[in-house]
C-alpha cells in the first residue's frame, strides 16, 4: 500500500501568495482601467509607500529574531515584556516616520504640480500604509514567538483581500483612490480578526524585567536603518528618482516593469523568508545547520526565480502591443532580471549574517544605492534603452560585497 504525503509547504507561501494577488491585481488593473498619466501616479504612490521601510528598516526582522530566540531558549516568561518593549518602539516609528512620508510625497508632487489633484488620494494611502506597518508588527512578533503559519496566513489574507478590492474599486472607476481605499478597508477587517484572536493584546509589564538587550537592540536598529535605507533607494527609490530626474512617462514604465519583478521576487523568496526564524534560532545553537538551511533555501529560491522569469519572457513576447507599450523594452528588462537575481542571493547571505545579531551592511547598502541612482541617471541621458544597466551594476557590486562579508562571518562563527 502506497501512502501519498503532501510536501512540507513553506509557511511564507501564504504571505507571498497574498503579495502575488495584490501585485497581480495592480499589474492587471493599471493597463485596463488607468491612463498613462494615472499609471505614473499609481507607481509613484507605490514608490513613496515603500518609504514605510523607514519605519521598518530591519525593525520587524529584529522583532522576529528576538521573539523567536526568547521563545526557543525557554525564556517565555520574558515574552510579554519583550512585546511591550517592541510595541513602544513600533508606536514611536508610527508617529514619526509616516508624517514625514506624507510631507515628502506632498513636496515631490508640489514640485511637479500634481499636489492639488491628488491630496485626498495621497492622504488616504499614507493612512493605509501606516496600518499595514502596524499589522506587520503584530504578525512579526506572533510569527517569531508563537505561530509562524498563522502569522503568514493572516498577512497573506491582508494582501490578497487588498488586491481583490483594488481590482474591484478600479473597475468601478474609483481611479487613484482605489489604491489607498483597498488597503484601508482590508486593514480594518484584518485588525478586527487580530483583535478577536488576541494577537493585539499588550500587557503593561512594569513588574517584569526585560532581558538586558536594550543597548544591543538600539544599536542594531540604527545600523539596520541605514542598510535598509540603501536598499530602498537602490530599488523603489529609482522610480522616484526617474520621476524627478528623467521624466514621469519613463517612471510609469519603470514602475510597472519593476513591480512585475518585485512580484516574481516575492514568489521566489518564499523559501528564504520561511527559514528566518529557524536560521536565527540555530545561529545560537548550531551554526553549521543554520548555514545549511540558508543554502538549501537559496537554491530553491534561485531555481524558482529563473523559472518564473522564463515564464514572464514567454508571455512578454506574445502580449498585445497595448500591454507591452506600458512596459520597458527588452534590453532594460534583461538588466532588471539580472539585478533581481543578484538581490535574491544577497538577501540569503544577509539572513545568515544577521542571525548573529550583527548588521555590517550599512556602508555597502548606501554605496550601492548611490551607484544605482547616479549610473541610471547618467546612462539615461545617453540612452533610455540601457538606463537600468546602472541598476544591474549596483546589484552585482552589492552581491560581491555581501558575499565577502558573509565569508568573513562564516569563518568567525562556523
Amino acid at each position: 500500500m502506497f501512502l501519498i504525503t503532501l510536501p512540507n509547504i513553506p509557511p511564507a507561501i501564504f504571505t507571498q501568495f497574498g503579495h502575488a494577488i495584490f501585485g497581480g491585481s495592480i499589474l492587471l488593473s493599471v493597463p485596463l482601467f488607468f491612463s498613462s498619466s494615472e499609471q505614473s501616479i499609481i507607481f509613484l504612490f507605490l514608490s513613496f509607500g515603500a518609504l514605510s521601510r523607514l519605519a521598518d528598516m530591519g525593525f520587524l526582522n529584529l522583532v522576529i529574531i528576538y521573539s523567536s530566540q526568547s521563545c526557543e531558549s525557554r525564556s517565555k516568561d520574558s515574552l510579554p515584556a519583550l512585546k511591550f518593549y517592541t510595541f513602544k518602539h513600533h508606536v514611536r516609528k508610527l508617529s514619526s516616520i509616516f508624517p514625514l512620508i506624507f510631507l515628502f510625497g506632498c513636496l515631490v508632487m508640489f514640485f511637479k504640480q500634481d499636489f492639488p489633484n491628488y491630496l485626498i488620494e495621497w492622504s488616504l494611502y499614507v493612512l493605509a500604509i501606516s496600518s499595514t506597518f502596524s499589522i506587520n508588527y503584530f504578525l512579526s512578533f506572533h510569527e517569531g514567538a508563537f505561530d509562524l503559519r498563522l502569522a503568514h496566513i493572516f498577512r497573506g489574507s491582508y494582501f490578497a483581500l487588498s488586491g481583490i478590492l483594488f481590482f474591484l474599486f478600479s473597475y468601478l472607476n474609483f481611479s487613484i483612490l482605489s489604491l489607498g481605499l483597498s488597503l484601508f478597508v482590508s486593514s480594518f477587517l484584518i485588525f478586527s480578526l487580530l483583535f478577536y484572536r488576541g494577537i493585539l493584546k499588550i500587557e503593561r509589564t512594569f513588574g517584569l524585567t526585560v532581558p538586558s538587550f536594550h543597548d544591543e537592540f538600539i544599536q542594531l536598529s540604527r545600523k539596520t536603518f541605514f542598510s535598509w535605507l540603501g536598499g530602498y533607494v537602490g530599488t523603489h527609490g529609482l522610480i522616484t528618482a526617474s520621476y524627478l530626474l528623467i521624466n514621469p512617462f519613463f517612471s510609469g514604465l519603470l514602475g510597472l516593469t519593476f513591480n512585475i519583478f518585485i512580484f516574481i521576487q516575492n514568489l521566489s523568496n518564499i523559501f528564504l523568508v520561511s527559514v528566518i526564524p529557524k536560521v536565527s534560532y540555530l545561529a545560537s545553537t548550531n551554526t553549521c545547520h543554520s548555514l545549511r538551511y540558508t543554502k538549501i533555501a537559496l537554491t530553491k529560491s534561485l531555481i524558482t526565480y529563473i523559472i518564473l522569469v522564463a515564464v514572464f519572457f514567454a508571455f512578454y513576447f506574445n502580449l498585445p502591443s497595448e500591454f507591452t507599450q506600458r512596459l520597458l523594452g527588452v534590453d532594460n528588462i534583461l538588466f532588471i532580471a539580472i539585478a533581481f537575481l543578484g538581490s535574491i542571493a544577497t538577501y540569503s547571505f544577509s539572513i545568515f549574517v544577521r542571525a548573529f545579531k550583527i548588521e555590517p551592511f550599512a556602508v555597502m547598502s548606501l554605496t550601492t544605492a548611490f551607484i544605482a541612482v547616479v549610473s541610471m541617471t547618467a546612462i539615461a541621458s545617453f540612452s533610455l534603452d540601457y538606463a537600468l544597466a546602472g541598476f544591474a551594476l549596483a546589484s552585482c557590486v552589492s552581491f560581491v560585497w555581501t558575499y565577502l562579508i558573509f565569508l568573513k562571518y562564516r569563518q568567525s562563527y562556523a
